[in-house]
């Protein structure tokens, strides 16, 4: 007959699952879509400093996408995709509340949208 959990493997656990529910929380994924647009829902994303953004394909993950802010709110700079060097935002804790406009395409060479982030107060 097998052992039940000690208290300490349960707090362990419940730890770990709280843990990454938090983390899970502090992040967002937006999709872009077949042409290159962010979705409808994300066209107009709301978060604030410290957090973290990540875009993907909304039809596949392989498939090539790429984002550059003309000012970008971002730590890791202002050019993204899946052929740069970073694919996730984190929004600098120094970074004004405002809305940040920014283009997204399938690729740098592809034709341009303008969704936004909007970095609220905290």
């Amino acid at each position: 007959m097998a052992e039940k959990p000690s208290r300490i493997t349960l707090s362990c656990m419940a730890t770990g699952l709280l843990l990454g529910a938090v983390l899970w929380a502090q992040s967002a994924s937006l999709d872009i879509e077949d042409n290159g647009a962010v979705s409808v829902a994300h066209q107009k994303h709301h978060t604030k400093r410290g957090r973290k953004v990540v875009w993907t394909r909304k039809t596949g993950a392989a498939k090539s996408w790429f984002v550059v802010f003309a000012e970008s709110p971002c730590a890791e700079g202002a050019r993204f995709g899946s052929g740069e060097k970073s694919r996730v935002c984190t929004i600098r804790n120094d970074a004004p509340a405002k809305s940040y406009k920014y283009s997204s395409a399938t690729s740098p060479s592809g034709p341009l949208h303008d969704p936004e982030i909007v970095v609220d107060e905290q």
